[in-house]
């Protein structure tokens, strides 16, 4: 692993999904476990530690290739902006059936809110389908 400070925060953008700048401290390991890079933002700049093992490795969790990645829910405290998105066709005798809803984090002049977007579903006659 010869990456430096910009290939492991690409790494960390990319790969892992996660913010180089937050207080979490990412742990590199090499194949053979006797190698480990910690990489850490402070105020004012990144702090990365090299660690080489003599007589043991390290111990890792389980390869996260295995374990499906889930993102987690937006903070519930932020305001929510509803957005509905309506089918454009002609909804008579149509029975609505449910929606289906995506949030997005935004941020405008410096304040985070919510954007929800609502796409309400609609039963076609004689199942037909789904018109969305």
């Amino acid at each position: 692993m010869r990456k430096s400070f910009d290939g492991l925060c690409g790494i960390v953008t990319n790969q892992l999904g996660g913010d180089p700048l937050s207080d979490d401290v990412y742990v590199f390991a090499y194949r053979r476990r006797d190698r480990a890079k910690l990489l850490v933002w402070e105020r004012t700049g990144f702090w990365l530690f090299y660690k080489r093992l003599e007589k043991t490795t390290l111990q890792l969790l389980p390869n996260p290739k295995q374990t499906p990645l889930v993102r987690n829910p937006l903070p519930t405290h932020l305001p929510r902006k509803e957005i509905v998105i309506e089918v454009k066709e002609d909804l008579t005798g149509l029975k609505k059936i449910g929606e289906e809803n995506t949030e997005e984090l935004e941020c405008q002049t410096g304040q985070l809110y919510v954007n929800r977007y609502i796409r309400p579903k609609y039963a076609l006659p004689e199942d037909k389908g789904v018109l969305t």
